[in-house]
Parts: structure tokens; sequence; C-alpha cells
């Protein structure tokens, strides 16, 4: 990733109120301790990322926040309403919206079908879902493929694909789940750059990305998890001079580096 030049949010110039709210949050499952008192806030128009090691709990976190998991203990407010518990159309439908760590597009489906999906939540006329996801494809650069099925995409379109759909929905929140991994150096710029214009536009985000590259230059605010439990929050800077973060998941180099 280094020598590449990325376009940088101004979100934080922005005077922003309190969106999404976690507080003490957890999960278990049999006697696992999946999540385990986790709190946050996510302010509008931010990009916040999540990092931790492989098991610290960011999916599981995500799936709670959008429905997947009901979690066993604590609150998830959005816009001053409790929403855990709720469905993931509910939820959905609601403003907050999710991409996938394994994509999960309608591979027999042609690319402009898999967007509709999307815009099938607010409306029940066709003709009114098919203007609006080829106006998001068009956004993202997949109007001139909306005819070709979504198994023949590449893997870099196939999720700009499923971000589409989730465009698609209108959110106020985008949670995206590691959608930089197995992209090109040109893709992943490709992608940031576009998550970035569309932070500009008003989206806020929650990120989870293994990438240090990527999510440190995307977040204005990392969340850092370890073995289900919050360790570290703070700017990127912060988070990586934090002894703690460094000897649970970014390691010696990091820090030398």
């Amino acid at each position: 990733m280094n020598g590449i030049a990325y376009e940088k949010s101004d979100s934080g110039n922005r005077g922003r109120d309190v969106l999404l709210e976690v507080r003490e949050l957890g999960i278990r499952f049999g006697g696992l301790k999946a999540v385990d008192n986790v709190s946050f806030r996510i302010n509008r128009g931010e990009i916040v990322g999540i990092i931790g090691p492989n098991g610290a709990g960011k999916s599981t976190t995500f799936n709670m926040l959008a429905g997947a998991l009901t979690p066993t203990s604590g609150k998830v407010v959005y816009e001053g309403r409790e929403i855990q518990g709720k469905s993931p159309w509910e939820i959905c439908k609601m403003g907050i919206s999710r991409t996938f760590q394994k994509i999960k597009v309608f591979g027999d489906m042609t690319v402009l079908e898999n967007a509709m999906v999307g815009a099938l939540l607010h409306t029940s006329r066709v003709p009114a879902a098919r203007e609006k996801a080829m106006e998001v494809l068009e956004q993202l650069g997949l109007h001139k493929v909306s005819g070709f099925k979504a198994k023949n995409l590449t893997l870099a379109d196939r999720k700009k694909l499923e971000l589409a759909r989730a465009l698609c929905n209108d959110p106020k929140l985008l949670l995206i789940d590691e959608m930089m991994c197995g992209l090109t150096q040109a893709e992943t710029k490709d992608i940031m750059d576009l998550l970035i214009r569309l932070n500009k536009q008003g989206i806020t985000m929650i990120v989870v990305e293994h990438i240090m590259a990527v999510i440190m230059k995307l977040s204005e605010r990392l969340i850092v998890l370890d073995h289900g439990e919050l360790i570290a929050e703070g700017t990127p800077e912060e988070v990586g001079r934090n002894e703690k973060v460094i000897k649970a998941y970014l390691g010696g180099h990091y820090a030398a580096s």
C-alpha cells in the first residue's frame, strides 16, 4: 500500500451528533462470551474502524448491530431508539445496511436485479426500484455491466455490487465487513476512494478491516477488540502507539515502523 496517495475524508470538520450508541453489549454462545461489555458511540458523519485479531468479536458485533444476532446483554441505540432484538429487515428499513465478509450476491441474477433487491425495501413499484438501482450502479461504475450475471463479475465488481445493493436501501449507516480482502492494490485504492466519496455525501460508516494501511488511512477513529472486549479506542495515531494494542494485534514490527 505504500506510495499510494489516498483522498482523505474531511468529515472531522463537520458538526455531528450521536447516530449510534452501543451500551455494555454482550453475547454468549453457551458458556463462551463472544462479546463482553462493549460500549462505544458513532457520531453522524464519521468513518470508524473496528480492528482486532481473528476471533476478537468484530463480525459478531456487526451481526448484533445488523440484527442477525440478538445480544444477551446490553443495548444498541440508533437515533435514540433501542434496536437490539429487531429483525435484520426492520433494522435495514430504519437506515442501517451492511456488506458481508463472504460475498452474498445472487450469482444467477443480473447485476441490475441484485441491486433492485435492495431498492425494493422501500418501494413495491418495480419501475421505481429499477430506476433507483440504475442510479446507484452508475454511481459505482457498474452500469455498463448491469445486464451481466453477478457470478461472471470480477471479485472487485462483486464487492461493489454488494455495496450497491446496500446503498439502494438509502442507508444512514453502512457496516462494511472486510471489503478490501483479496483485492489488488489498485482495486483497494478504488474502493477506498469510493467509500470516502460516499461518506462525504453524508453516509456514516463502521468498517471492519484487517489491512492496516487501509484502516489507518480511512478511519477517523478506531475501536480495538480482543477476545470480545474493547481494549482501546482513539485516533489511528493514538491506537498505533497503544502498548496493549501492539501486544494484542499490531505486533512489535508495526511499533518499530
